[in-house]
C-alpha cells in the first residue's frame, strides 16, 4: 500500500532548510578558481577548458560539504597518457605548488584545497577527453561531464529532483552507506543521482528500496527487459554487486558495481525504519566520537550477552581512502583470524575519524575457549604421514582410522589474540599502532 507523502513534508522541508547550500555564497568562489586555471590553460596554449562537475555543476551539492569537482576537458587528439602530466604541470603556474595533491586514479588528478570564509572547500581537478559520446571514452573518468548532462536533462523538467536528490544523498551520508570507495562499498552519487530520478522522489526510492532483493536490476533506460539480459551483456564480474544499476550513459556498465549487500541491507532497513516513524535524525550526520562508540559498544554487547573488545587503531596519514581501506582490511584480517581460531564473534565493526584514528571492535562470546583443541591428522592407512604427524605433536590419538593431535590453545580469550596481531606484519604494513582494551 502506497504511503502517504504529506505525512513527511513538515519533516523533509525542515531538513532541506538544513541541508540546502546558500549558491549565491559558493558559486563565485568555484567560479574563480574555474576561470584562473582557464587562464593558464589559456597562457600555456593547451586546448582545453575548465567547467565544474559533480554536484556542484548538478546543482545537488549539500551545505557545509563543499567537494567540488573540476574537469579539465582536453581535446580528442592528445595522448590520454599526457593528459594528467600536462595538467599537473599548468596547476603548478596557477597555484602554490606546496598546495596540489598528485591523486592516483585510472587517471592521476589533483587535489587542491581551497576556503570560503571560515569555511573549506576542496577542489579534485581531473582531467579528461573532451567527449559527446561515451564510445569515445578512453577512461571512464571521461565519460563524468556525460553524468552532469544527464542528471541536469531531468532536473530541468522537474526543479524538485534536485531537492530529493539531496535528500537522498544526506539520508545516505547519515546512515553510512554513501560512497563507492572499497572501504566503504556503498551509494557513488552517480548511483544516487540515478535512484532517484528512476524512482521520481527520495520517499518512493525508499518505498522502492523496502522491496530490493539482492541482485535487483534497475534500469532507468529500459535497456534491459530481464535481468536475465542484463547478466548476459555485462561484464560477469560487474554483476554480482548488491544492485545491478544500469549506467545511462555507458549502458554495458553496472553504475552499482562497488556496492555491498551489507550497505543495501542497511539502507533497505533505515529506509523502512523512516518510513515507520520518520525523523530529522536520519539526516545528521554523526561526527566519529571514539568515547560515545565504546559506550555504544558496551550496550549492545551486553544486550547480546557478549564480551566487548576495542582495538584503538592509528594509522600512517595519506590518503583519505587509501588509510580507510588499510583500516577496512586489517579489521578484516583480524576478524577472519578469531573465526578461525575458533572465536565466536557476535557482531563487530569498525569506524574512524576520516583521517588516521579509527575502533576496531568485536562482541564475542563471553565464554573462554577449552584449554585445549583437536586438530586432525592424516588417515592411519597413510603410514609415512600419520608417523610424520605423531613426531610433529606430543599428545596424539586414534580414533575411526585417523590420527588426532591435542593441541595447547595459546590464546583462550579474544581480547590477548588480537593483541598478538601488533606483532603481525600484515597488520603492521596497515596499521601504525594499536591499543586492545576489553569494555
Amino acid at each position: 500500500m502506497a504511503i502517504k507523502h504529506d505525512r513527511y513534508s513538515k519533516i523533509l522541508n525542515n531538513v532541506l532548510g538544513k541541508i540546502r547550500p546558500d549558491e549565491k555564497k559558493i558559486m563565485p568562489e568555484v567560479n574563480r578558481t574555474i576561470e584562473k586555471i582557464n587562464n593558464i590553460l589559456k597562457k600555456e596554449k593547451i586546448d582545453a577548458s575548465a567547467a565544474a562537475g559533480g554536484s556542484i555543476a548538478k546543482g545537488t551539492f549539500l551545505k557545509n560539504d563543499y567537494d567540488c569537482d573540476i574537469f579539465v576537458r582536453f581535446d580528442y587528439f592528445y595522448d590520454t597518457g599526457a593528459l594528467s602530466e600536462m595538467l599537473g604541470n599548468a596547476l603548478k603556474k596557477a597555484f602554490p605548488p606546496k598546495n596540489i595533491e598528485k591523486l592516483h586514479g585510472s587517471r592521476d588528478y589533483y587535489f587542491i584545497p581551497g576556503k570560503i570564509g571560515d569555511e573549506m572547500i576542496n577542489y579534485e581537478i581531473i582531467p579528461v577527453l573532451d567527449i559527446y559520446n561515451p564510445k569515445d571514452a578512453k577512461n571512464t573518468t571521461d565519460c563524468s561531464p556525460l553524468h552532469v548532462k544527464w542528471v541536469n536533462k531531468f532536473t530541468k523538467k522537474d526543479k524538485k529532483l534536485k531537492d530529493n536528490i539531496r535528500l537522498t544523498k544526506a539520508f545516505c551520508k547519515s546512515i553510512g552507506v554513501y560512497g563507492a570507495e572499497s572501504y566503504i562499498k556503498g551509494f557513488s552519487g552517480h548511483v544516487v543521482d540515478i535512484l532517484t530520478i528512476y524512482y521520481g522522489s527520495f520517499l518512493k526510492l525508499l518505498e522502492a528500496a523496502r522491496k530490493w532483493e539482492i541482485g535487483e536490476l534497475i534500469d532507468a533506460t529500459g535497456t534491459y527487459k530481464t535481468r536475465h539480459m542484463a547478466v548476459m551483456d555485462l561484464n560477469k564480474s560487474k554483476t554480482q554487486s548488491a544492485l545491478i544499476v544500469i549506467d545511462p550513459i555507458q549502458k554495458g556498465r553496472n553504475a552499482s558495481a562497488a556496492l555491498g549487500e551489507e550497505k543495501l541491507r542497511i539502507f533497505a532497513e533505515k529506509a523502512s525504519a523512516f518510513l515507520k516513524k520518520p525523523g530529522e535524525e536520519y539526516f545528521i550526520k554523526k561526527e566519529y566520537d571514539a568515547e560515545c562508540l565504546k559506550k555504544e559498544i558496551v550496550k549492545k554487547a551486553a544486550g547480546m550477552k557478549a564480551s566487548a573488545v576495542t582495538a584503538e587503531v592509528l594509522a600512517k596519514i595519506g590518503k583519505r581512502d587509501v588509510v580507510g581501506a588499510k583500516i577496512m582490511k586489517a579489521f578484516e584480517f583480524i576478524r577472519d583470524g578469531l573465526s578461525a581460531n575458533e572465536f565466536k564473534i557476535h557482531d563487530s565493526g569498525w569506524e574512524w575519524d576520516k583521517k588516521n584514528k579509527g575502533i576496531i571492535w568485536f562482541l564475542a562470546d563471553s565464554k573462554k575457549l577449552s584449554d585445549h583443541y583437536t586438530r586432525i591428522g592424516p588417515s592411519l592407512k597413510m603410514k609415512e604421514h600419520a608417523d610424520n604427524f605423531k613426531k610433529a605433536h606430543k599428545n596424539t590419538f586414534e580414533k575411526g582410522g585417523r590420527i588426532y593431535a591435542k593441541i595447547i590453545r595459546k590464546y583462550r580469550e579474544p581480547a590477548e589474540f588480537i593483541e598478538s596481531f601488533k606483532e603481525n606484519e600484515y597488520i603492521k604494513e596497515k596499521i601504525k599502532s594499536m591499543s586492545v582494551r576489553k569494555l
